[in-house]
């Protein structure tokens, strides 16, 4: 079926409308004389709709006048019909087969490099890496050896674990696992203490292997030995472990806000200006002056790509640059606005610090007026989980 209308499309054919007391013996007559017509349907009674070959076309004249029926074409469908629409559009088509060959030219290069997953290796190692490899921007996708370079990653690099190249378009991205410090990984093995990471109050100690050195209600600082790896006994020489407890903190976290009672706030007028630049690789071509007649503006820089059949990404992309106008005016609050303002803002503020794994038992607010602004102050009380494994020296 797929091939038929494959066939039938590049012959190029048209659905036409038949309507006449006769339509039923039209069709009769059209199988009798051979012509091929497919899709018929019946709209209502005297009109029907179906379609036929552009070669049958002008074969149907004398069966209209048998039938006493009149034709109206609906729609023209195939490639005769999109060849006859555009023949007098040279200078598009030209265009157009143009930009085909630079588009499928542009593809066969890289254009965009990717790293991810790389914490302690800086992005700028491995882009020296890849430039001294020849993996840059511009370069052809087939003249490049992805594996020998994952390879000289691997011989070169100790700290890299594994290596992923993917390649999507025009887009390289590379995927860096990196391998744990030795040190780190040792630790597993070799005895450790449990050192307190923050201040606070021991709340509950529950030590698995190792010596407890602290009990509940003393207070800790950072780098205390919480549990120690030296687990010492009477009977025996001391034994070396690799500590393991857990430990629970009371800590606090206080943080302050002032809200004055006048303020300029800005807030989006509604216009919008918008700038548009067009980048070929590392090439811009800027289609306006970027600068804004706004005084005050906020702006957004967004980046569309030009992807072909969803699927293969080109290096030709559209900059939008739009300024969004922003307009000042002056508020006032009262005593009561401004405290509730300050109070919902500190509290933000304090609860950025806080881990989320704690658990907030209680916080409290402090609230000073001044002449100008209130000052409200929020002391956050939390219980979390303290501790760190570090190795012991010998």
């Amino acid at each position: 079926m797929f091939l038929l209308k494959t066939y039938e499309f590049c012959r190029g054919y048209s659905e036409i409308q038949i309507e006449g007391f006769f339509v039923e013996r039209f069709v009769n007559l059209c199988s009798i004389r051979g012509i091929k017509i497919w899709d018929i349907d019946k709209k209502t009674e005297g009109i029907i709709n179906l379609k036929i070959s552009e070669s049958d076309l002008g074969r149907i004249d004398e069966l209209l006048k048998i039938t006493r029926s009149q034709m109206r074409i609906v729609k023209k469908i195939g490639i005769p019909n999109i060849t006859n629409l555009y023949k007098k559009r040279k200078l598009f088509i030209l265009i157009s087969f143009v930009s085909c060959v630079v588009i499928y030219f542009l593809s066969l290069h890289i254009w965009d490099i990717e790293i991810v997953g790389n914490e302690k290796i800086s992005t700028e190692e491995i882009e020296k890496i890849l430039n001294e490899e020849d993996v840059r921007i511009g370069r052809r996708k087939d003249s490049i050896d992805f594996e020998k370079i994952k390879n000289d990653i691997y011989i070169n690099r100790k700290d890299v674990l594994w290596i992923g190249v993917t390649l999507k378009g025009v887009k390289v991205t590379i995927e860096i696992l990196e391998r744990k410090n030795v040190d780190e990984d040792s630790l597993e093995n070799s005895p450790t203490n449990i050192i307190a990471d923050r201040d606070g109050v021991i709340q509950k100690i529950s030590v698995r292997a190792g010596q407890k050195c602290v009990e509940e209600g003393d207070v800790v600082c950072k780098g205390d030995i919480l549990v120690s790896g030296v687990v010492e006994s009477e009977h025996s020489d001391p034994v070396m472990v690799n500590s393991n407890a857990d430990v629970k903190i009371k800590t606090w976290y206080t943080s302050k806000k002032a809200v004055p009672y006048q303020k300029t706030i800005l807030s989006k007028s509604g216009k919008v200006d918008k700038k548009y630049k067009i980048k070929l690789g590392n090439y811009t071509i800027n289609l306006a002056n970027n600068s804004t007649k706004f005084e005050k503006y906020d702006t957004i820089n967004s980046v569309k790509k030009l992807v072909l059949f969803d699927k293969i990404e080109t290096p030709i992309s559209l900059d939008v640059l739009a300024y969004e106008e922003l307009i000042a005016s002056d508020i006032t609050y009262t005593q009561e606005q401004a405290e509730k303002i300050a109070k919902k803002e500190v509290y933000d503020l304090v609860m950025k610090n806080i881990p989320d794994d704690a658990e907030v038992l209680n916080y409290d607010y402090n609230v000073f007026s001044e002449e100008d602004e209130i000052i409200v102050r929020i002391t956050v009380e939390c219980l979390e989980n303290i501790g760190v494994e570090e190795k012991i020296s010998f």
